[in-house]
């Protein structure tokens, strides 16, 4: 009797591990999904104002129509490790040099967040080595850094660090790049990179 009621123990703790995995799972695969349709109509409506000289407010722009061999890019990756991938966007230019202008996160209620963005066309954003966000700016004379960490979907003022910049490889976005980050692949066999050594 006592071997029975062992046996049914395990096989009731074994049944609510799994109903707790598969619903972790389930979770997990639904905000992904969410996250991913979510950073492809900010890519698409970033694509779709790549060329448009009309009313230009962002950094994004003013590089794009700052040189004819301009292309829009982007990378999506965990800046900070805690999870959740950061949609970055940027320009590159004559495929060796990217200016990165935007960085938006993904929050936990389906929507998306603008973190960080360029204004001028001399300021940066770089990332670190130690996944801070470095902020260049350069406007009317004065210049300098600016360190951030995100923190709850939030970027947080930081102390400067030396480590230098993190290498990434960005990929060019086109009506076809949106269609596969939809999918959740954020890039294809094919597509146009431009290797960032900032």
């Amino acid at each position: 009797m006592k071997a029975c009621k062992r046996v049914f123990v395990l096989i009731l703790s074994f049944v609510f591990v799994l109903t707790g995995v598969l619903s972790y799972s389930s979770y997990d695969v639904e905000a992904a999904t969410s996250m991913n349709k979510v950073y492809a109509d900010l890519l698409d409506s970033k694509l779709k104002t790549a060329n448009n000289a009309d009313g230009i407010s962002d950094g994004f722009q003013i590089h794009m129509l700052d040189s004819g061999s301009s292309v829009p890019v982007y990378r999506i990756t965990d800046i900070d490790k805690d999870g959740t991938s950061e949609l970055l966007v940027g320009v590159c230019v004559a495929t060796d040099y990217v200016f990165l202008t935007d960085i938006y996160t993904y929050k936990k209620d389906g929507s998306w967040k603008h973190l960080i963005g360029t204004s001028f066309s001399k300021d940066r954003l770089y990332i670190n080595k130690k996944g801070l966000i470095v902020y260049h700016f350069d406007q009317a004379g004065a210049s300098g850094e600016n360190y951030y960490r995100i923190y709850s979907s939030s970027l947080v003022d930081t102390d400067a660090d030396s480590a230098s910049y993190k290498k990434m490889t960005f990929y060019q976005l086109t009506d076809k790049a949106v269609k596969k980050v939809k999918k959740g692949k954020y890039k294809y066999k094919g597509q146009s990179k431009c290797k960032c050594g900032w």
